[in-house]
């Protein structure tokens, strides 16, 4: 049934069925009409909409993780993926309601991200997490130049190394805090253009380009943190 209704979601998505308040309403009857063909269920838009409250707040708690330090996602698996159980143990004691998460398998977490990021980040002054952390490097670049370009004539080489060193370790932590966070809207590039395609490529195919996508930047952010 979630597979019948998300895509239906995705596909008016791409249509741009979605208005600033939520769905345009001839988008339900088309998630009823879909899952009552292909699932022989019979539904309601109020059935839809409980439904989509539930996957919501899945949306919620896994994205939260997913934008923590140690956390990913196993496409092949459909479910998170953890550092170390150390990572897992510190996470749970500060969210005991993510308990289940931990082998808990979510089916079609690409649609979901792309069909209910937009819940959580509406109007004009709205932020993602992703937009948040790109801000949040670029303010830390942008301090790096400032501060370096304002540093005293009087003031020594040794301390002026000293304190760019510092500089470029706070960056860093900053980058490596965020680099979770900052695939999302990568993922969502890559799937966009993926769902564009026409003739439609196997889903095996978007599942290799995640992982590969996943691999490339692990290793673009080695690269910067060891620069």
């Amino acid at each position: 049934m979630d597979e019948a209704m998300l895509n239906v979601f995705v596909e008016h998505y791409n249509r741009g069925d979605r208005a600033q308040n939520g769905w345009k309403p001839h988008v339900f009857t088309a998630v009823v009409n879909n899952v009552r063909a292909k699932c022989n269920v019979d539904i309601t838009k109020e059935n839809v909409i409980s439904r989509c409250k539930t996957i919501d707040r899945h949306y919620v708690n896994v994205s939260k993780m997913l934008s923590t330090s140690g956390f990913g996602w196993d496409w092949t698996h459909n479910k998170l993926m953890v550092d170390s159980e150390d990572v897992w143990s510190n996470y749970v004691k500060a969210n005991k309601d993510a308990a289940c998460y931990r082998h808990k398998v979510i089916k079609f977490w690409d649609s979901i991200s792309l069909v209910f990021l937009k819940d959580h980040a509406t109007g004009t002054g709205a932020r993602t997490a992703a937009e948040s952390a790109a801000e949040m490097a670029a303010e830390n670049v942008n301090n790096v130049n400032i501060e370096s370009a304002a540093t005293s004539s009087t003031q020594t080489g040794e301390e002026q190394k000293k304190k760019d060193t510092d500089q470029m370790t706070q960056l860093h932590l900053c980058l490596v805090k965020n680099r979770i966070i900052l695939q999302a809207p990568t993922k969502l590039i890559l799937l966009k253009l993926f769902l564009a395609i026409n003739p439609p490529l196997p889903k095996k195919y978007l599942m290799l380009s995640m992982q590969l996508l996943d691999l490339m930047m692990m290793t673009c952010w080695q690269l910067m943190i060891s620069s």
